[in-house]
Formats: structure tokens, C-alpha cells, sequence
């Protein structure tokens, strides 16, 4: 498909269901946080009465059973925000120009505490507070900081979950019983995302302990 014949079939989507948002920026790393906006004015929009919200990236496998059983047993509230935590991660202010930021964008040493990008499970009630909140605090290129600032601007402060084998910030080798217990892991590709579904499915009768 071209582009042009992309955007015609998206525009024509969005006339038909009226559930797609769209803004003119580079779709580039630097602008992550523009998108992130963009998903949580979609959410106040189109699914405000939500009971939760979850933000992830495209390389980054969700174990959804895992996921659903979690949110049932869970003990949440209104401010409920949990996912990989990062607490007192320092502003890089070396040449990596990733992880780079300049003391204009953020001119404090340390960022609030926050939850990895890689995926976070939020209150729905929380995205629409956040998403208010965006509007008043200027984006800044690291997107999962900068909802750790709104959440620090609105005094909710991170939920650390006990178990600590349900978020992996860095890819692990697929083993079974890690994977049958898990929520999320990043740094997976598409091809090992059905791979590692196809054998949770089929290898059912492998016991874990």
C-alpha cells in the first residue's frame, strides 16, 4: 500500500467510525511523547469510562491472560499506576544523544520516580487526570518521564508490586513457566511473539513449580 492510498483509507476509516486521532509530527523516537499525548487524549475521548488503561510498545510480548487475572485480583484505586519501576534514574547529560537531555528540557538532576515505557497499567480514572494535567506541563523526549512528572505534579505515587518476574525490562530467552507467568517483557520481535505464543498453547501438560 502507498501512501497516499494510507492516508486516504485511514481518513476514510475515521470518517466511518470517528475513533481515530491524528496530528502532523514526525512519527520519530524524540517524538514518543507527542504520541503518548495522543493515546491518552484518545482514551478521555472514546473510552473515558475505562476501568484501566495500558501503554505499550510494538516490541514488547503481553502475556493478555496474565494481564486480565492480575487487574481481577488486583487492589486498586483511583491513583493505581504500576509497571516497571525506575526510581531515582539521574538526567544523562553525556553525547549519547538517545538518552540524552539538555538542561533546558529538564533541568533537574533526578526525574521523578516513573515506570518504564515499555508498559504500564494505570487506573482509568488516573489517564483522564493525566491527560488534564498534560495540558499544562510541557513535553519533554522521554515519554514514560514525563508521565512520571504529571504523576508527581498530581501526588500519586508509584505502586511497586511485590512480584518482581511479572515486568522485564530487558528481553529474557523464552522458558515456559517464566513466560506462563509473566505480563510483559520487551525487546521481542514479531516472528518470536507467535513463536512463544504458539508453544504457551500447545506444550500445556509441561508442569511448573
Amino acid at each position: 500500500m502507498t501512501l497516499p492510498s494510507l492516508a486516504l483509507s485511514i481518513e476514510d476509516e475515521s470518517i466511518l467510525y470517528g475513533d481515530i486521532i491524528r496530528q502532523d509530527f514526525m512519527d520519530t523516537y524524540n517524538n514518543l511523547t507527542l504520541k503518548t499525548i495522543m493515546a491518552f487524549r484518545w482514551v478521555s475521548e472514546f473510552c473515558s469510562n475505562t476501568k484501566y488503561v495500558m501503554k505499550t510498545d510494538s516490541d514488547v510480548f503481553i502475556n493478555a491472560g496474565n494481564l486480565l487475572m492480575f487487574l481481577q485480583n488486583v487492589n486498586s484505586s483511583d491513583s493505581f499506576f504500576t509497571g516497571y519501576p525506575l526510581i531515582d534514574n539521574f538526567s544523562y547529560r553525556g553525547f549519547y544523544r538517545k538518552t540524552h537531555i539538555s538542561y533546558d528540557e529538564y533541568p533537574f538532576k533526578v526525574y521523578p520516580p516513573y515506570c518504564s515505557g515499555m508498559g504500564y497499567i494505570l487506573d482509568g480514572k488516573l489517564a483522564l487526570k493525566i491527560y488534564e494535567m498534560m495540558s499544562h506541563i510541557k513535553p519533554i523526549k522521554f515519554e514514560d518521564v514525563y508521565v512520571g512528572i504529571c504523576l508527581n505534579i498530581l501526588n500519586v505515587n508509584i505502586h511497586i508490586l511485590e512480584d518482581t518476574q511479572l515486568f522485564f525490562l530487558y528481553k529474557i530467552n523464552f522458558n515456559i513457566c517464566k513466560y506462563r507467568h509473566l505480563i510483559a517483557v520487551h525487546g521481542v520481535s514479531s516472528s518470536e511473539m507467535i513463536r512463544f505464543w504458539q508453544d504457551l498453547l500447545t506444550d500445556t501438560s509441561f508442569t511448573c513449580h
